[in-house]
């Protein structure tokens, strides 16, 4: 990218490091918050954009093992839980927002002015204000 002088690098980062709740993944994404910024502001001279997305849930194979233990002590379906807990989370949740496979998450930063940020792509399901 640098020898081209130009490119966009986007990371997969989540909401733990934004919000109280398992510290491992906390610490995880405020990693990778950091790695973010760091990695903008190194690059950004050779026109070079780096960004982080917070897709909210993402049906991983962690959370995929996860899932029919949790929904059997919940009495729910295997399919209802990620979608139901993006709901739970806020009243603005939109179907198919927050519930995503790795590789299907939208990515709306081809602009070079956008660069060392977190963008929450959650179909509503954040409840912070951030400014």
């Amino acid at each position: 990218m640098r020898r081209g002088g130009f490119g966009r690098l986007v990371n997969l980062s989540g909401y733990a490091a934004r919000t109280a709740g398992p510290i491992r993944a906390g610490i995880r994404n405020a990693a990778e918050a950091h790695l973010t910024r760091s990695l903008a502001f190194a690059m950004g001279r050779d026109n070079i954009t780096v960004n982080a997305i917070y897709p909210a849930v993402t049906v991983t194979k962690t959370l995929e093992a996860r899932l029919p233990a949790q929904a059997a002590a919940e009495g729910r379906t295997v399919e209802a839980v990620p979608a139901e807990e993006a709901a739970r989370r806020h009243r603005a949740a939109r179907a198919g927002g927050g519930n995503r496979r790795r590789g299907d998450v939208p990515c709306p930063l081809r602009g070079s002015g956008i660069t060392g940020e977190g963008i929450a792509v959650a179909g509503g399901a954040e409840r912070a204000v951030r400014y």
